[in-house]
């Protein structure tokens, strides 16, 4: 089973023709694809339209469940809005995913057939729905992921050795098995979000830290990647900022850019230069856009705060993440496979997650205590 039917580099490749598309059809429309990396990966599953519907049904659901429903019971507006919508398409993909039945498709042996593209481009659409309608969101989405979906297919019919060759990342090279990663991507989008609300931190944004939590089991992984992120920071604020007028869309473009190909660059020229494999997760399809997309996360976030919000939001995150899966993990399978003694990591996990979601905590304590014991508990008033 592969996570594609295309191979690495040729996502990889469609990654980066997506950003650039998106960016292209804003400047010339004005309209936004739901984000810039939604055409790439729309256009890899090009060959799978149930999966392109099955997308589309999320996030029409969850702007939906948002806009319709939720906006007339609470109040969301911004980053909370949007956070709502990750949450919510988010939870839809993990019920399918835990749902799908799967069958032969093409040259793949086991695809499932009712699940979306990933767990952020869902929500990406869902909030462009929300926010400049659903028809000119569908088609500046239609018409960038034509630009990359049509390159994509004259490679798969005219040279076969796209065709998926990756394999599926499995524990050891992963800090915990890839059926976990649907519940780590919910929690980084929780704790994302409670970071940057309580304490002004910035995560790599929603998914990151999920990614991140992984890679855990090599230091140079997290180095690489960390790394990548400064540079393509340090190059687009200190040399494109100051030659052309870059803002918005336009930086976050030259970020996930920049980063990914100094990254691809970086992985291929290891390996065909120097026969060294700076990644121990290079060929697994089940990471096959991490360097790509993740660097670039952290340079677009790193100025927009700072360094050291940035690796304060980054530590938090990840070792929260990463501890509550290997918890949860061994409740479910009665097997602890995490790389630290497991009192520790119940430690890190408590501790974490009590500075991250502790103003949360606070509120929901007051909430109970006002609406249940303050009741029965509080003196009565005094009759005059």
């Amino acid at each position: 089973m592969h996570d594609y039917l295309f191979d690495i580099n040729t996502v990889r490749f469609a990654f980066i023709v997506g950003v650039l598309a998106s960016v292209l059809i804003y400047e010339r429309f004005h309209i936004t694809s739901g984000s810039i990396v939604v055409p790439g990966y729309v256009a890899v599953f090009v060959l799978q339209p149930l999966i392109l519907l099955i997308t589309l049904a999320n996030a029409l659901f969850s702007y939906w469940m948002v806009n319709h429903v939720l906006t007339k019971r609470l109040l969301l507006d911004g980053r909370n809005k949007f956070s709502t919508i990750m949450i919510i398409s988010a939870s839809v993909q993990v019920v399918l995913l835990k749902l799908s039945p799967s069958t032969s498709y093409l040259w793949e042996s086991n695809i499932p057939l009712l699940v979306g593209v990933g767990y952020l481009v869902p929500a990406l659409i869902a909030h462009d729905f929300g926010r400049q309608g659903i028809k000119p969101t569908m088609k500046a989405v239609g018409m960038a992921s034509a630009l990359v979906a049509v390159p994509m297919t004259l490679a798969i019919m005219f040279f076969p050795d796209a065709q998926a060759g990756g394999h599926l990342g499995g524990f050891g090279v992963l800090a915990f098995p890839p059926e976990w990663i649907p519940m780590t991507v919910l929690m980084s989008a929780a704790a994302a979000w409670a970071l940057q609300y309580n304490y002004g931190f910035r995560s790599a944004g929603y998914v990151g830290a999920a990614y991140l939590a992984m890679l855990t089991t090599s230091p140079l992984n997290l180095i690489f990647l960390g790394a990548i992120g400064f540079g393509a920071w340090i190059l687009v604020t200190r040399v494109f900022m100051k030659t052309m007028i870059v803002f918005g869309r336009r930086k976050f473009a030259l970020m996930m850019v920049s980063a990914s190909v100094i990254s691809w660059a970086g992985v291929w020229l290891s390996i065909a230069v120097f026969d060294v494999s700076i990644t121990a997760y290079e060929s697994m399809a089940t990471v096959a856009l991490t360097p790509l997309f993740v660097p670039g996360l952290i340079a677009n976030d790193l100025e927009r705060s700072s360094p050291l919000l940035v690796f304060s939001g980054l530590v938090y995150s990840v070792a929260f993440v990463l501890t509550t899966t290997w918890l949860v993990a061994t409740a479910v399978t009665g097997y602890y496979g995490g790389w630290v003694p497991l009192q520790m990591s119940i430690a890190v996990a408590v501790i974490s997650g009590l500075v991250i979601f502790g103003n949360q905590f606070v509120l929901l304590g007051k909430w109970v205590w006002a609406g249940t014991l303050g009741r029965f508990l509080s003196p009565a008033p005094a009759r005059g």
